[in-house]
């Protein structure tokens, strides 16, 4: 599912496939629309792709610098979707107390994380990617001819590649419809119908659900469809995202997330236990202290303000302007930021060098020792503050290309843009390492993401130390794709009691990256050593983002 050519070269491409595609399969066939039980919070448990940071056979190390390349620029690309996002409102339901948690699973090594989704009437399981940097829900149809079949579903859950609605008597869609296009940060993009069914996660359901049917793909996106978390203004299909349709009827209108760190006993696996999802509140098992809240720059992509980052508590770099707003994206794998800023951050890793010291095709990654010391820390909306442990610093194993060594998950991205839209995207890199949560609010509360660090984590730990193992934080193997883990329903939560912190930064002013003042400084006040080269006049903007599951959506 990664790009092999330039983003441009992928554009043409994306429209001559659309373009080409027979339009005889867009008539859909139009029946009764019955309603399904609405039930609590859900929980469910992610599978996700196996890690990156892994030493793989040596036949297999070829194809390493391909993948990298081709990730860096799926990640570059996703950044570029922000520039054209806009605002709206979400809709409210009545509220229920429940809530309910599903098993998710990580594919090849944490490139991307899915569940399983129940469509239609009899339900029909598909696995779909949970996206919160896009808002549409698509599924791919069983008519459609360059739909590639998903790899996942042969594994664990027993999903199918594909919807057949002519199976779900639930369906429906206006024969009238003109075709929607939907494309992604990455390249990737799939054309469809819009139609309504019923649509579940777990016994969280959702009844005439508004979603793309789709009938086109330009490339094989490993899972049979994507489900987007964002807001209403993101969404290409008009329609409300399925966690509006559904997350008011709980106690709690938030959703929450935890991503397992990819620790596999079958080196040859691909599919591994991910983590977990929740709906309607969330899991406090799984985090130490308070979930911190900082509240979102608008409702469309879940921004937030980013202060600074403090690099082995010895360099602290600022961010200021578009360089102070981050997205948090669970459909991006690394973490990608301005290049100035990436730049200052490795200067002060021990041992980093830059990729294309070795290869031409690891131009624009970092390259650390895998055993690094050397962890992060980020601070959001004023004094909000969480730590990327060393473990999770390191996306691949070199191998023998560079032994000992293997490619930072975080990756600078070079161009310029207006100051009003984020310069940051955290994926998985990051969110690997807290717990997660995504809250629209209620009453008179702002929406907001809020962190926590993890249950017996030692953040203080090298590279080498997996998150999840003994004595380190909470395992991973906590179900696969499919599996519920039961909550409450029926107006009462079972979840223990919980206490949350809001956060609001003051406004950002003086100097820092993304100022017309910018540099970096160590603890004492004093410009690090790599703050003389990171002086600028103008701001500057990602132009790509790694992604895997979807890619920031294109309008």
């Amino acid at each position: 599912m990664f790009r092999k050519t330039v983003l441009f070269v992928l554009l043409v491409n994306i429209l001559r496939v659309l373009s080409e595609e027979r339009r005889e399969e867009e008539g859909q066939a139009n029946a009764k629309v019955t309603s399904a039980k609405r039930s609590g919070p859900v929980t469910f448990p992610i599978h996700r792709r196996t890690s990156q940071k892994m030493k793989r056979r040596d036949e297999n190390e070829d194809s390493i610098l391909e993948h990298l390349k081709s990730l860096r620029e799926q990640t570059l690309a996703r950044w570029e979707w922000v520039h054209t996002s806009k605002t709206a409102a979400p809709t409210s339901k009545d509220k229920r107390a429940s809530w309910e948690t599903l098993a998710l699973s990580s594919w090849y090594g944490d490139s991307f994380y899915y569940a399983s989704m129940q469509i239609g009437t009899p339900p029909q399981t598909l696995d779909v990617c949970l996206d919160t940097g896009s808002s549409d829900l698509w599924v791919a149809s069983s008519t459609c001819r360059t739909c590639n079949q998903t790899l996942v579903q042969p594994y664990i859950d027993g999903s199918v590649d594909s919807f057949d609605y002519s199976q779900s008597s639930s369906f429906s869609a206006d024969d009238s419809a003109s075709s929607v296009s939907v494309q992604y940060g990455d390249g990737s993009a799939i054309r469809g119908v819009v139609a309504q069914d019923t649509v579940s996660l777990g016994s969280f359901t959702s009844t005439n659900q508004t979603f793309i049917l789709a009938l086109a793909q330009n490339e094989d996106f490993g899972v049979a469809g994507l489900m987007g978390l964002g807001w209403p203004s993101l969404s290409q299909s008009r329609g409300t995202p399925w966690w509006l349709e559904v997350i008011d009827e709980f106690e709690e209108p938030e959703m929450s997330f935890y991503f397992s760190q990819w620790n596999p006993s079958d080196p040859d696996a691909v599919v591994t236990p991910g983590g977990q999802f929740t709906i309607g509140g969330r899991n406090t098992s799984l985090y130490d202290g308070d979930i911190t809240f900082i509240p979102i720059a608008r409702q469309s992509y879940w921004t937030i303000p980013l202060d600074s980052i403090v690099v082995s508590s010895n360099t602290t770099i600022r961010m200021a302007g578009s360089y102070g707003r981050a997205i948090a994206d669970t459909g991006t794998t690394l973490l990608a930021g301005p290049e100035e800023a990436v730049d200052a951050f490795y200067a002060a890793v021990p041992g980093s060098e830059r990729g294309e010291t070795v290869s031409s095709q690891l131009s624009g990654f970092w390259l650390i020792p895998c055993a690094t010391e050397t962890n992060a820390v980020f601070n959001f909306g004023g004094n909000a503050s969480f730590v990327m442990p060393a473990t999770l610093l390191g996306y691949q194993y070199l191998g023998r290309y560079k032994p000992g060594y293997c490619t930072g998950s975080i990756i600078g991205i070079s161009g310029s843009s207006s100051s009003s839209f984020p310069s940051w995207i955290f994926g998985n890199a990051f969110l690997k390492g807290v717990y997660t949560v995504f809250r629209r609010g209620k009453d008179n509360e702002e929406p907001s993401v809020g962190f926590a660090p993890l249950k017996g984590v030692n953040y203080a730990t090298n590279g080498n130390v997996t998150l999840g193992t003994p004595g380190n934080g909470v395992n991973g193997n906590i179900g696969n794709a499919g599996v519920v883990i039961p909550g409450s329903t029926g107006g009462s939560t079972s979840q223990p009691a919980r206490t949350s912190t809001i956060v609001r930064g003051a406004t950002q002013s003086g100097s820092g990256l993304g100022s017309e003042e910018s540099g970096s400084t160590n603890n004492n006040g004093q410009p690090s050593a790599a703050s003389t080269m990171l002086h600028i006049t103008t701001l500057h903007a990602l132009s790509v983002v790694a992604l895997v599951c979807s890619g920031l959506f294109m309008s």
